[in-house]
């Protein structure tokens, strides 16, 4: 059963295993001890719990009364009770539930004498998910996953999409290599992110001739070097022509971003690249909010790389954020394929161009 869609006998016990796995996510001593004690509360809720529910739903052939009665006992009337009246339990199951439940007393009466594990915190919570599973049938499988496993798995989505945006870059490179070659010269890259490193430290006008004098030795092609030009004119609206640079100057710190500005402006790939021709009077930074613009696709899909390696060198989510974990990976996958859809239309592009 997906936990939106939860009966009331669920609900209380499910937040309660959350919240058990929230401070096991913590790691520290203090939060696994914290967690065991919420793991056991939980196992021993769902016990009663399941003993107590209707014989519509257990489905035992257990009697109603001699359940009830058995939730009124001791912990391991208790358990015996569940062995007998639930089959899907397994006898490993009921013994390791009670070799955790003993080490909880241990810790219950001996307080801050007794340590717990990482493991065994998370042992325990694994299993209580299990149970969930079986007795109330709510399935909480992947909440306790270990920081190591989340670190390996968003490691690996990174690595796939750093070598999709690498693809991606090298037939960017290759198309204008064909239309302003000297961009990709290694002194023009070092310019560009020399340029990039200088917006802090300087003014608007010393940016400006920077800009230009980058424009107007690497650029060849006339239409393209004024319309370059163009974007960052004071004479049009200083505000205008500062936040353009601005813009650009955030922009040129990754040169694939130049690239795809001219490559939108020049006319060779059609109109399923969807780039725009900005006028002199239009918002640099605007091509960003267009949904579908390369530039756009492009950004987004660096960003999707860098949530996700937030998540690699950080703390691991709490259990109640890894949905939005696979959220975002799922809407980074589309994002990708977007962008493969981009790259495709550069590569016809090249093997016209080649033939």
């Amino acid at each position: 059963m997906l936990i939106d869609d939860l009966h009331p006998w669920q609900s209380d016990i499910v937040e309660l295993v959350k919240l058990a796995a929230y401070h096991l996510s913590k790691g520290t001593a203090f939060d696994n001890r914290i967690a065991f004690l919420l793991f056991d509360v939980s196992v021993e809720s769902i016990f009663k719990t399941y003993l107590t529910l209707p014989d519509e739903i257990t489905h035992t052939s257990i009697s109603y009364h001699k359940r009830k009665e058995a939730t009124q006992g001791n912990f391991h009337i208790l358990v015996r009770a569940v062995k007998e009246a639930a089959p899907s339990v397994e006898d490993t199951e009921i013994l390791h539930v009670q070799y955790f439940h003993d080490q909880r007393n241990k810790l219950y009466h001996q307080g801050t004498g007794i340590t717990i594990s990482q493991q065994n915190a998370t042992s325990y919570g694994q299993l209580v998910v299990t149970m969930l599973d079986k007795l109330l049938s709510v399935d909480l499988s992947g909440m306790l996953i270990t920081r190591t496993e989340v670190k390996t798995e968003a490691q690996q989505i990174i690595d796939r999409w750093q070598t999709e945006i690498d693809d991606f870059q090298d037939v960017v490179y290759q198309v204008i290599e064909n239309i302003e070659p000297k961009l990709l010269y290694p002194s023009s890259q070092r310019r560009l992110k020399s340029l990039s490193k200088n917006e802090v430290d300087s003014g608007f006008s010393s940016q400006e001739d920077g800009y230009r004098q980058f424009i107007d030795e690497f650029i060849e092609n006339p239409q393209i070097k004024s319309w370059l030009i163009e974007l960052v004119d004071p004479s049009v609206s200083i505000a205008l022509a500062s936040r353009n640079l601005s813009t650009m100057m955030d922009w040129l710190e990754d040169p694939v971003y130049l690239c795809l500005l001219i490559i939108g402006a020049f006319p060779i790939p059609e109109d399923d690249f969807d780039t725009s021709w900005l006028n002199a009077d239009e918002e640099l930074e605007i091509v960003e909010n267009i949904v579908d613009h390369v530039i756009n696709i492009y950004s987004s899909a660096k960003t999707y790389i860098g949530f996700l390696d937030m998540t690699v060198k950080g703390k691991m989510l709490p259990s109640a954020n890894l949905d939005v974990v696979k959220a975002m990976v799922k809407a980074g996958d589309e994002q990708f394929e977007l962008l493969r859809a981009k790259q495709d239309v550069l590569s016809e592009w090249l093997t016209r161009k080649s033939s």
